[in-house]
């Protein structure tokens, strides 16, 4: 794959995968190596690596062409919700995959295995850069499509799932059994479902509940709904991971969570809308925000999948720091706040004041938030 794609250091990007099992792999670094194609290279190198296409009968050349496509339908422009991003979950992923033994102790089939990783590459795929909620307010084409339920979640399958009907260089599943392609249709269809934030609880709800039992992917009787409720919920806390890694590569994605957020929020400012909850640039303590996010969706999530999956220690691990470096900052960031100015914090020692994050509260919410780049990040 990589070799398609002239131009590419093959030293500098084999340096970066040496760590490619690793939980805080470097996204950043790898997507740079790769010349902004990480999607292009993980993909293949993923699906290669665990055996996809040949269980599967899966066409390689074919899937690349496919994800070359996924890769383009993702808004370059968007800060957050972008190509690297996809890059970033599907290799948090694979690394639940391997290196935390999900493979195993979840007992992953073929089609469950390849879903996760398809799931993981597209479940952001023509991401517009606005929550549901706000294509639900503004009666977005999107939403009336799909009837105001998962609206953007929807469109990722069903627009992804639209190359590989509507193009024959696009359908990887041309070789495969017709019984392959609903299978992993159908696991696909449940994990970006799963990412859909409103989910959230109901679904780790479900999984404290199977969990408190004696018999969690044990049952025969309830082996496969376990299966796909760990299933979906490990593509889900993959996709809600950021504060889960280094607080360096943290701080990278938070910056650019906030961009989107406060530009939604201008927009919604400017259409007379209610501004959505923490998305006023006025009004939102990025901190705290953090922290709330920290403790309410993310470790508790993560410290449920720990009693299955024993390595996502590690994630709970930074959770824990990450949390603490938050709630250290609540009281000066509310000050910074009601004066005017946020400034992300520093982290590690910039070189110059250029290395900081500032985000500028606008009297009028106009222009977008302006984010001065965090340092280089190796890259």
């Amino acid at each position: 794959c990589a070799s398609v794609i002239p131009g590419m250091d093959m030293s500098r990007l084999s340096n970066e995968l040496r760590k490619l099992q690793d939980w805080n792999f470097d996204v950043v670094r790898f997507d740079r190596a790769c010349l902004d194609n990480g999607l292009r290279v993980l993909s293949a190198l993923v699906t290669k690596h665990l055996g996809c296409y040949d269980s599967l009968n899966l066409d390689e050349t074919k899937f690349q062409c496919f994800i070359a496509a996924i890769q383009t339908g993702y808004i370059a422009d968007n800060p957050y919700h972008n190509a690297r991003h996809a890059t970033d979950v599907l290799q948090s992923c694979y690394w639940m995959l391997t290196t935390a033994g999900a493979q195993e102790i979840v007992d992953v089939d073929d089609h469950q295995l390849f879903a996760v990783l398809m799931a993981a590459a597209i479940h952001d795929y023509e991401h517009p850069g606005v929550n549901n909620g706000f294509c639900v307010k503004t009666r977005h084409p999107l939403a009336v499509k799909y009837n105001d339920s998962s609206v953007l979640e929807m469109h990722h399958v069903a627009a992804s799932y639209a190359l590989i009907c509507a193009y024959d260089k696009s359908n990887f599943f041309s070789s495969a059994a017709e019984s392959t392609y609903f299978s992993v249709r159908e696991h696909v269809i449940g994990m970006v479902l799963s990412t859909d934030i409103s989910r959230h609880f109901e679904e780790l709800n479900k999984l404290k509940g199977r969990v408190a039992t004696d018999h969690f992917l044990q049952d025969p009787d309830s082996l496969k709904q376990d299966k796909t409720l760990m299933l979906k919920l490990l593509v889900h806390s993959c996709d809600i991971a950021n504060p889960a890694k280094t607080t360096a590569l943290y701080l990278y994605w938070t910056d650019r969570v906030l961009q989107e957020y406060f530009v939604q929020g201008a927009r919604e400012a400017e259409q007379g809308l209610p501004i959505s909850m923490l998305m006023d640039r006025k009004t939102t303590n990025i901190a705290k925000c953090q922290v709330g996010f920290i403790d309410v969706l993310v470790l508790p999530l993560f410290d449920e999948l720990r009693k299955v999956l024993p390595e996502c220690r590690i994630p709970c691990q930074h959770l824990t720091r990450n949390q603490k470096f938050w709630s250290d900052r609540v009281e000066v960031m509310e000050q910074e706040m009601l004066g005017g100015t946020q400034r992300m914090p520093r982290f590690g020692k910039p070189k110059t004041e250029d290395d900081l994050m500032v985000i500028d509260v606008d009297e009028d919410r106009g222009p977008p938030l302006r984010v001065v780049p965090l340092q280089d990040h190796g890259g």
